[in-house]
């Protein structure tokens, strides 16, 4: 709702209680009429299928459905604008749970591969990244902290999560905090970053080894119309990231001055 505002995206999937309440038939069968439509439809298939079976398939799974809808489907959201800051949220429970947002790219931006290396050494890598030496590690505040990339197709996310007793909350937050100054700069050993970009790439590899992860990936290929040597280019622009270029992509591309910190728990 926050960091959304203002936008069709500041609700959540499910909805509200009062929305829902509210819905009509004819409002879900007219949703349906402007969403069931050949410029919304991606289809991927994996198995044992032939390009004949595909073909037949997707002929009759289009047939009677319009080409396009009257209705603008434009979601009018600009980025997060606002500066960086702190909501808490008082909530009755024996730890806090610790949410940043921090606008990022989208999964075509040509720096796409700087700054998923460059999340890797933050919290990306599980043990061995900065957040997790910092926090579980060294100062025992966490069992599990990460960062991850949410890129779309029109905005990205960074976000850090992290649960602690109620009473580290603080030192959690400055910890945070400081580890982002550092990895904002990006004063990090050559060493690292060529072992971040190895373990990218071999868990790239990994994503093939079963129907259903084929297909996640071949959807999103698709729906991002990433088809022109996806995989040879994902091994090219890991292999190409370097220091000098993740600090201007860090620099450019990441909104540090934007963070959203949410905390919920007894404060």
């Amino acid at each position: 709702e926050e960091y959304f505002k203002n936008s069709s995206l500041a609700h959540p999937i499910n909805g509200y209680e009062k929305s829902v309440n509210k819905i009509l038939v004819e409002d879900i069968s007219s949703h349906l009429d402007n969403l069931l439509i050949q410029e919304n439809i991606k289809i991927s298939f994996v198995g044992d299928i032939t390009k004949s079976q595909a073909i037949g398939f997707i002929s009759k799974l289009q047939t009677n459905l319009p080409q396009k809808s009257n209705i603008n489907r434009q979601i009018f959201w600009d980025g997060y604008q606002e500066k960086s800051k702190l909501i808490e949220i008082d909530h009755d429970s024996q730890q806090t749970h610790i949410s940043i947002m921090i606008p990022s790219v989208t999964r075509t931006d040509e720096d796409f591969y700087n700054i998923l290396v460059a999340n890797y050494i933050l919290g990306g890598s599980g043990f061995g990244s900065m957040l997790m030496t910092e926090i579980r590690e060294k100062n025992g505040l966490a069992y599990s902290i990460y960062s991850y990339l949410l890129p779309y197709e029109n905005f990205g996310i960074m976000k850090i999560a992290m649960q602690t007793e109620n009473k580290n909350t603080r030192k959690a937050l400055e910890i945070l905090s400081d580890q982002l100054e550092i990895f904002q700069s990006f004063d990090i050993d050559e060493n690292k970053i060529e072992t971040a970009k190895l373990g990218l790439i071999r868990s790239f590899e990994l994503r093939f080894d079963t129907n259903k992860k084929m297909l996640n990936t071949l959807s999103a290929i698709n729906k991002l119309n990433l088809h022109n040597n996806y995989f040879d280019n994902y091994i090219k622009g890991i292999r190409s990231v370097s220091k000098e270029s993740i600090r201007k992509a860090l620099k450019m591309k990441i909104g540090f001055n934007k963070k959203l910190i949410m905390t919920v728990g007894n404060n």
